[in-house]
């Protein structure tokens, strides 16, 4: 079967409140709102968020995924994100930090205690 979309992968993380998360996205670590779905006013949300060319779904649907999820972003500069998350209250759990796997990252937290790893690659060395 042919393919013409590039491949690519969105984590569902289970909130507990999509709007108070999506907000908390949007003014803590500045990714954009794509769209929400709710069918009646007393089900759950389901919100999809976006980081450059990352997405994630956040849903209050109970069979969605489970509470802690990890995701893993690569990006260019993650002390500079550092700052700007931390400027904005974002939950830093670490701040950044060279790994022994040629990473520097950080660690963020969501309102849901779901976890975000961002990282870049550190340079090569001969």
């Amino acid at each position: 079967m042919p393919v013409t979309l590039p491949p690519h992968c969105v984590p569902i993380l289970r909130v507990h409140d999509a709007q108070a998360s999506a907000a908390y996205y949007q003014t803590a670590l500045g990714w954009s709102t794509n769209w929400e779905h709710q069918a009646e006013p007393t089900q759950p949300r389901f919100v999809s968020i976006q980081f450059h060319q990352a997405t994630l779904f956040l849903s209050e649907h109970g069979g969605d995924g489970a509470l802690r999820t990890h995701v893993y972003l690569y990006i260019d500069d993650v002390d500079a994100h550092y700052r700007w998350c931390h400027d904005r209250g974002a939950r830093i759990i670490e701040p950044p930090e060279n790994k022994p796997w040629g990473v520097r990252e950080m660690r963020i937290q969501d309102l849901d205690n779901n976890e975000l790893r961002f990282g870049t690659r550190l340079a090569e060395t001969t």
